[in-house]
């Protein structure tokens, strides 16, 4: 199905999160996120827009267990982690790429905050 432009330009705003690790002692870093394959989106031509993301840490042989995104229509509630416009809740996965949107409909020329 295809979308039109005039519907579903989605502007999208990267926040990376903290993460830690079950002893709470090494922080991981989420890095590169990704909106449909791009670091910097201006603008997302589709309704249902993938996220893709790394994780980094000091350690060695750290990998991710879970995942949870979070988007959200305002820096502010973002920082409070509410994801008003989406929230995966806790997925027991190690995938990290393209990563499908599943939450309300987005409006177009809007800014999204993404926090994974």
């Amino acid at each position: 199905m295809k979308y039109s432009f005039k519907y579903a330009i989605l502007f999208f705003v990267a926040f990376v999160a903290m993460l830690q690790n079950k002893a709470g002692a090494q922080d991981l870093q989420v890095i590169n996120v990704q909106v449909e394959q791009q670091s910097h989106p201006i603008g997302i031509a589709t309704a249902t827009p993938r996220f893709s993301w790394q994780i980094s840490s000091g350690k060695r042989a750290v990998k991710q267990v879970a995942y949870e995104i979070l988007v959200a229509t305002s820096k502010a509630n973002l920082e409070k982690n509410i994801g008003d416009a989406w929230s995966s809740g806790k997925i027991n996965s190690d995938e990290a790429l393209l990563i499908p949107y599943n939450g309300s409909i987005l409006k177009s020329n809007r800014y999204y905050y993404i926090k994974i």
